[in-house]
């Protein structure tokens, strides 16, 4: 579980979701890289690009679900 305090403006970090199959019931795991952009000064939010996207604001209850190493898919 990463911490703010913790990250490095270029380090990649990883998302794990289970994500549908197309038109089923059937789900896979899904595993996006978020590459961290920029850190606030008092560490209360990241800048990080979710998967190749424009960068967004992403807040400490969100950073710790992230993976410091890549998961086995």
């Amino acid at each position: 579980m990463p911490q703010i305090e913790n990250l490095k403006i270029g380090q990649t970090l990883y998302t794990v979701m289970n994500v549908r199959m197309g038109n089923t019931t059937m789900r896979r795991r899904a595993v996006h890289d978020v590459r961290v952009t920029e850190i606030a000064k008092d560490y209360s939010y990241v800048m990080a690009s979710w998967n190749s996207n424009k960068p967004q604001k992403y807040y400490r209850y969100q950073v710790k679900r992230w993976k410091v190493n890549r998961p086995k898919e």
